[in-house]
């Protein structure tokens, strides 16, 4: 029975659409060279690093094994393109500008990259010449997130999938 809801929980985080966002908020020291070989690929080498994924079954099945280091949900427009402005970097560790976008590639704004990169018209970040992850600050106020009218706050931390939920987590970690 087990292998069943698995699969129903795969189906159904496949519907989503866009863009993921996958934040590493557990950084145990003693976690099994598979699941750190699996945080690597993932770009989640550091608590608090975040990386943007397009939803595939293979990705979906890596974020399903490590999903009790890592918190993960479909990102907006609005949380995206705050993401690029805060803390998106170029080569040399240098912060994303209007200028560089748009002198290389004619775009005039953070949302317009945001609204091209979910809706699948760019590809990834290296075609931008973006770093492919983001370092975030801890959260202000802690991890809390409301999950079906419980508040999980403090010392345990939030793992999985929170869905839509995850933008609010980002605002308060750029």
């Amino acid at each position: 029975m087990a292998q069943v809801s698995e699969i129903e929980d795969k189906v159904a985080d496949a519907k989503m659409k866009g863009l993921i966002l996958v934040i590493r908020t557990k950084g145990d020291p003693n976690i099994r060279k598979d699941m750190k070989y699996t945080l690597h690929l993932l770009r989640l080498k550091r608590v608090h690093s975040a990386s943007l994924l397009k939803p595939s079954p293979e990705v979906l099945g890596m974020l399903q094994k490590v999903k009790d280091l890592i918190v993960f949900g479909e990102v907006d427009e609005d949380t995206l393109a705050l993401l690029l402005e805060k803390r998106a970097r170029i080569s040399s560790n240098i912060k994303l500008n209007l200028d560089y976008l748009n002198k290389k590639f004619g775009m005039s704004s953070f949302k317009e990259v945001a609204n091209k990169l979910i809706t699948g018209e760019i590809d990834n970040l290296k075609v931008l010449g973006i770093k492919p992850f983001f370092r975030l600050s801890p959260p202000s106020g802690g991890y809390t997130v409301k999950l079906k009218n419980k508040t999980l706050r403090g010392k345990k931390k939030v793992v999985g999938n929170i869905g839509k939920q995850i933008n609010s987590l980002a605002k308060r970690m750029i």
